[in-house]
């Protein structure tokens, strides 16, 4: 068997990008770009999945040079470039968005709603800056007005965050998800309790994108380091995540790789090319007389 013959039944790559694609400064390197542009030509769509909002997501399609769909806001919308087509949206309820509003002034924590084409902070803070620098979406203090989500507004929210020390939110963790029992409450990064509609999770918007393309799930790599990730990653045929894994992530995973701080994804992904490579050679040199 050539190296190739291992990833050749794979038809998808589905990959995180805060904690798993991107290094500790929230930046995807040029090598790791480099390295998804690469597994695409040898034959296996990439689809990027991330928690981070539509306009830095489709700035990383575009950098990767992909093809395929991607899901932005933690699985709230799928978005089929290269025009900004939505395919598939949904929002959280004017009755949790109020009950997460309700539990983030009870317990201190910080409160980012998301929508369409803004972030709205109860706090316009550092945590609040580096949310808005991430995403390259305007970021505004929650309050009634033009545009504002609900519950102090119209708009609807595809998705929300809790923020705080890692310790913190360790100790109310559990409190949040058996509040929110119509959301689907998990942590996608230390710092960060993310909060999303039921049946849009990044594992549900994945089976959308896998069905339409016609991918059995048992065709799919995924990668990730969240514990909003593992849903996703127990789906997939091969389950893979990065050395600084949560514990959700590292309990279904059936790889682990390098560190996302090192560029692990990208080295893992450069094996995949390499062995692509092996394969085409032996493949010519068994055919020459």
């Amino acid at each position: 068997m050539n190296a190739w013959e291992r990833w050749r039944p794979y038809r998808v790559l589905a990959v995180d990008v805060d904690g798993t694609l991107a290094g500790a400064d929230g930046e995807v390197t040029a090598r790791t770009l480099s390295a998804l542009c690469a597994v695409e030509r040898c034959g296996i769509r990439v689809i990027l999945v991330t928690g981070r909002a539509l306009p830095v997501t489709m700035d990383l399609w575009k950098a990767a040079g992909l093809s395929g769909p991607f899901i932005a806001c933690g699985g709230a919308l799928i978005v089929q470039p290269p025009a900004v087509d939505v395919v598939w949206s949904h929002s959280l309820s004017t009755e949790v968005t109020a009950d997460c509003l309700r539990l983030g002034r009870t317990l201190g924590l910080e409160v980012s709603f998301w929508t369409a084409d803004a972030i709205w902070v109860t706090d316009l803070g550092p945590t609040a800056r580096e949310i808005g620098r991430l995403n390259r979406v305007q970021v505004r203090l929650l309050a009634p007005g033009p545009g504002a989500p609900a519950p102090v507004g119209s708009a609807p929210v595809l998705k929300v965050m809790f923020g705080g020390e890692p310790k913190v939110l360790d100790t109310v963790e559990a409190r949040v998800i058996s509040e929110l029992g119509d959301a689907y409450v998990a942590r996608g990064l230390p710092e960060f309790i993310d909060v999303e509609p039921l049946d849009s999770a990044k594992r549900d918007a994945l089976e959308v994108v896998l069905a339409a393309m016609r991918v059995h799930p048992s065709a799919v790599i995924a990668i990730g380091d969240g514990d909003n990730d593992a849903a996703m990653l127990d789906m997939a045929g091969l389950a893979v995540v990065p050395a600084n894994a949560m514990a959700g992530a590292r309990a279904v995973a059936d790889l682990l790789i390098g560190h996302h701080d090192r560029e692990g994804v990208a080295a893992f992904l450069e094996g995949i090319v390499r062995d692509a490579r092996c394969g085409r050679m032996e493949r010519r040199s068994v055919s020459v007389p």
